[in-house]
C-alpha cells in the first residue's frame, strides 16, 4: 500500500466515524493548496514522511518540484472527496 492508498484508507475510516473531521481535513488541504508555504516540500516530508517522486518504480526517481507537489496535494484532495461521495447513501 503506497502513501496515497494508506491516506485514503485512513480518511475513509475518519469520514465514516466523524464527517465534520473529514470536512476539516479537506478544508485544511484546500487551504494549503490555495496558499502553500514556501517550505511545503520539506514540511510534508518532515511531518508526514511524504515525498512525491516521478517514476517511482524505476531507478530514475526524481522528486516533484514545488508546483508538482501542490498539484499532487490537490489530486489527493479530489480523491478524498470522491471517497466521501462514494459513501453517500
Amino acid at each position: 500500500m503506497n502513501e496515497i492508498e494508506r491516506g485514503i484508507y485512513c480518511f475513509k475510516i475518519i469520514a465514516i466515524n466523524d464527517r465534520s473531521k473529514a470536512d476539516m481535513i479537506l478544508a485544511s488541504i484546500a487551504a494549503v493548496v490555495e496558499n502553500p508555504p514556501d517550505n511545503l516540500i520539506e514540511f510534508l516530508f518532515s511531518n508526514g514522511g511524504i515525498r512525491p517522486y516521478h517514476d517511482e518504480d524505476t531507478l530514475d526517481e526524481r522528486p516533484y518540484n514545488f508546483q508538482e507537489t501542490i498539484a499532487y496535494m490537490e489530486e489527493f484532495r479530489q480523491r478524498l472527496i470522491a471517497t466521501i461521495e462514494d459513501q453517500a447513501p
